[in-house]
């Protein structure tokens, strides 16, 4: 047993809001939320020892993503809002940042924001590779259709790209092999389809399809 809600102190009310294993097994980040709230703040647990390594990351709404060598993880947040406010506050202008382990969150390196979209909402995660960082990003006026975004953390500028930008379908990036991205999409495939998209060569005309729409829908895929 490695966390048993039923020990939380009942006066806080709090619930387990999520558990995130790394790759390796090692480590485990896992969530308390209070009172029915969406509000979280994580730990970081040794899974060998059940000691927790002291890493408190508070005010998120979401989950979080392990880097490829555990040193780390991305999440996404607000501004902390204030006394109060914690429950009916609006929130807007959500950020992407990097918890190193060992660090206070007060350290945390801001990755990515975009104040000027403050109805976006993000999210982020390595490819198994290490070598990129993905963004995708939800627009809430939108149904079913988002971005993508990239940055490869091998550049000296680490600079975002908007591989897709446009939010005319859905889209997600299920793993790549060097430069080359698998993405899932809804894109002219209502079953949904594959597709490669050669980030050197990023035009839609360059595309390929890898998985064509079929009539049974595509539900589910995945690296191995």
């Amino acid at each position: 047993m490695l966390i048993d809600p039923n020990e939380f102190p009942e006066e806080d009310r709090l619930s387990l809001a999520g558990t995130v294993v790394t790759d390796d097994g090692n480590l485990l980040a896992w969530a308390t939320s209070g009172s029915g709230s969406d509000w979280s703040t994580w730990y970081v647990m040794d899974i060998e020892t059940h000691a927790n390594l002291g890493d408190t990351i508070q005010w998120i709404k979401g989950g979080v993503s392990w880097n490829a060598d555990n040193t780390g993880f991305y999440y996404t947040r607000y501004e902390e809002p204030e006394e109060g406010q914690e429950y009916i506050e609006l929130n807007d202008d959500q950020r992407i940042f990097f918890h190193r382990l060992g660090t206070l969150q007060e350290q945390d390196s801001l990755i990515y924001e975009r104040p000027d979209k403050p109805e976006w909402f993000l999210g982020a995660y390595e490819t198994e590779d290490g070598r990129y960082l993905i963004i995708w990003i939800w627009d809430s006026s939108l149904m079913r259709k988002n971005g993508i975004f990239y940055v490869d953390l091998l550049s000296e500028d680490k600079q975002v790209v908007e591989l897709l930008g446009d939010f005319d379908a859905q889209y997600s990036v299920i793993g790549n092999i060097g430069e080359e991205f698998y993405v899932r999409t809804n894109l002219d495939a209502l079953h949904e389809r594959i597709i490669c998209i050669d980030i050197t060569e990023p035009s839609r005309e360059n595309w390929i399809e890898i998985v064509p729409e079929a009539e049974e829908i595509l539900e589910s895929c995945g690296p191995i």
